[in-house]
């Protein structure tokens, strides 16, 4: 039996508004604020800002705004037992386990906000921009999340002459309540019979074949409840009679496997079976317009056949080690197709007193690539290393979608991978109004020299949203890879993680990418064109401010940039004093250490990290580089 309560606060600034949204947003002011563009506190004591920008003063934001705290609180219960059954019959057991576990939370804060003043140096007066705001308090508490686990299964294990063999029959089930949301009061409940039966002879040949029969009630009744095979065969080729022990080829396995898994978590809403009902903008009684008076319409309407999203997983490994086991290396080709996954249709014809309709089992999508692992160790005397490299390529495709009908193909979502970025193709800047003249009307506005070119896609003498095509990559890497390498002398060691990501792309926009879109410039903006630098110039011309609604901040493959990276992940050096100094002392074991996590990042990215959000913004909590100095001692 376990038993654990778990309780954790957190105490955070409240913000400027009374959202208290404005604390996650700290990191968006950095990049915001140019460092000129006011101070911290004015020359009176005052706290500062600039017009149009007077809620962007971090030090408000941190100490003066108020404060949020949340209190969570957790309690884990586990209980087990495991029974012998071999008089009954050898190799049998019973086990079983169940466990409860509730969650809650509950907030208490303080609003407030001091006046804040734009000093002008120009008369020496103060403009106020936001008033005082006295400290007000509020509570909250959330309702709590219970999940309850299950399982009892009975298990078999035999050996007899070279014949290895083991099977399970295992039941288990889980429920679990969330409060908030539609249909919140329901709970999921998931339940599964699962067999499974593994044969080896002599570790020779491999054998397993399982199955689970899974329901869900988040589906109607008569589509609850399916099967989910899978199976895998294995040859040690090493381990043949004929194979004679040699110091070159020391191990090889050749393995395949099949198998199916289902999924029951369709999105934030768990019950498209039923209809429901919305709430309506509301109505006007009487001669007066009296405040409207909301009431009900009819929402989605139901889809009674939804049922399990299923993958289909193929895998075909080979695994070998070679001159006594110091090389290592394994490959492993993966394939796998997902279909029946939940999509909004959009190739539907409105139904009159329907306010949409239900998502249905209709996506399909595959992914395929391969895993390769190569590394080496060896030991000398006192010296011993190693090195292992891995590297991954994954490969995923949209291949049906219920997707509206596209004037041109290229615009469909079908056919790319899933987050694949859809824009505009930049053609260089507009360099005179000549070349505008000549050019495709954009959008059906003027454009200026300087102002971003775009290709006319289906050639029909404008831009507009029919020239939308696949970007740059989708935000995803295909491409993974690591190096890890160790060394060890005489009590010092040392290791180090390299790790990086290719074929991926990142979109930045507003805060860390647009000029003046709060008043703040970078370096790259030192390339905008103008008439002098038109043959130069690798940013469009300056607006009077950056916004959305300008062509040249459209989402295109100029705002994309090439999320490559190489890090060093960790580095770490250590010193193990020898046993016998420490012997006089009593103490067992002493290592002292240093080590550092995200030390350096090589990308093309460099204002964010390039693994952060694919359209970002900077409005979020940036990596870490953690440096580390420990010692471990025993006794």
């Amino acid at each position: 039996m376990n038993l654990a309560y778990r309780f954790g606060s957190q105490n955070r600034p409240y913000g400027y508004d009374a959202d208290g949204q404005e604390a996650l947003r700290l990191f968006g002011m950095f990049y915001r604020n140019s460092p000129q563009a006011f101070p911290i506190l004015n020359a009176n004591g005052t706290y500062a800002a600039a017009d149009g920008i007077w809620r962007q003063n971090p030090l408000v934001t941190l100490c003066y705004s108020g404060f949020f705290l949340n209190f969570n609180n957790k309690l884990e219960t586990d209980f087990a037992f495991k029974y012998n059954l071999r008089k009954l019959l050898k190799g049998l057991s019973i086990d079983g386990k169940f466990s409860y576990d509730a969650g809650w939370s509950n907030n208490r804060s303080i609003q407030q906000r001091p006046n804040i003043y734009q000093y002008n140096p120009v008369n020496g007066t103060y403009k106020q921009g936001l008033e005082m705001v006295l400290p007000t308090k509020a509570t909250n508490k959330t309702a709590a999340t219970h999940r309850k686990y299950a399982e009892a299964a009975v298990r078999y294990k035999q050996s007899f002459s070279g014949h290895n063999i083991s099977g399970l029959v295992l039941y288990n089930m889980s429920y679990t309540s969330t409060p908030g949301g539609r249909y919140s009061y329901v709970p999921h409940i998931y339940q599964a019979l699962v067999g499974r039966v593994n044969y080896d002879y002599e570790n020779r040949y491999l054998f397993e074949v399982n199955a689970g029969y899974n329901g869900s009630n988040r589906f109607a009744e008569g589509h609850r409840y399916q099967l989910f095979p899978a199976a895998s065969v294995g040859w040690v080729l090493t381990n043949e009679p004929f194979f004679k022990e040699n110091p070159i080829l020391s191990f090889t396995k050749l393995r395949f496997s099949y198998g199916e898994v289902g999924n029951d978590k369709l999105g934030g809403f768990s019950y498209y079976y039923r209809s429901g009902y919305d709430e309506g903008l509301g109505y006007t009684f009487g001669e007066t317009h009296n405040p409207a008076i909301k009431g009900l319409i009819q929402g989605k309407s139901a889809n009674e056949n939804i049922t399990w999203e299923v993958a289909r997983k193929y895998n075909l490994g080979l695994e070998t080690k070679w001159l006594k086991d110091k090389i290592s290396a394994s490959i492993d080709f993966f394939k796998e197709r997902r279909s029946n996954i939940l999509c909004e249709p959009e190739r539907y014809s409105q139904a009159a007193g329907s306010n949409g309709l239900a998502p249905i089992n209709y996506g399909v999508v595959t992914n395929q690539g391969y895993d390769l692992e190569i590394g080496y160790q060896d030991q000398k005397g006192d010296f011993g290393y190693s090195i292992k490299g891995i590297y991954g390529y994954a490969h995923n495709e949209i291949v049906e979608k219920s997707e509206s009908v596209k004037p041109y193909a290229y615009m469909s979502q079908t056919g790319n991978p899933i987050g694949q970025f859809i824009g505009y193709i930049s053609d260089g800047f507009f360099s005179s109004y000549e070349d505008i003249a000549s050019s495709p009307v954009q959008f059906g506005q003027v454009s200026r020299p300087g102002d971003i070119k775009y290709k006319d896609l289906n050639h029909d003498g404008v831009i507009d949203s029919n020239d939308q095509a696949p970007i740059g990559y989708n935000p995803v890497p295909e491409m993974t890879f690591s190096l890890a390498a160790g060394l060890n002398w005489k009590g010092i060691d040392f290791s180090i993680l390299l790790q990086g990501a290719a074929r991926s792309s990142i979109y930045l926009q507003q805060d860390i990418a647009w000029d003046n879109f709060w008043g703040n410039y970078y370096e790259e903006h030192i390339g905008r064109w103008t008439p002098e630098t038109a043959a130069t110039a690798t940013y469009p011309r300056f607006t009077k401010a950056a916004t959305a609604a300008h062509p040249n901040y459209y989402k295109s493959d100029y705002w994309l940039k090439d999320s490559k990276y190489l890090r060093l992940k960790n580095i770490q050096l250590g010193y193990t004093i020898p046993r016998k100094l420490l012997k006089k002392f009593g103490v067992r074991s002493l290592r002292v250490y240093a080590n550092a996590y995200n030390l350096f990042t090589w990308d093309n990215v460099k204002k964010v990290d390039p693994e952060s959000s694919n359209n970002s913004n900077g409005q979020f909590y940036p990596q870490q580089k953690v440096i580390n100095f420990g010692i471990n001692l025993n006794f």
